[in-house]
């Protein structure tokens, strides 16, 4: 019983570290026209963290 309960412990911690890798938090930022830029999750090209997938 031990074994089960570590290896899901295990599972559920190597997943919860996957997901910063995914995405980025960008900082709200003035570009140099004036406007400001609000902040906003980055994530990579081609995935769906967060939601915002068309």
């Amino acid at each position: 019983m031990k074994k089960i309960i570590f290896a899901a412990m295990t599972v559920v911690a190597l997943s919860s570290t996957a997901l910063p890798a995914m995405a980025d938090i960008v900082n709200g930022y003035i570009k140099q026209n004036g406007t400001y830029v609000a902040p906003y999750i980055r994530s990579a090209p081609g995935t769906c963290v967060y939601g915002g997938c068309r």
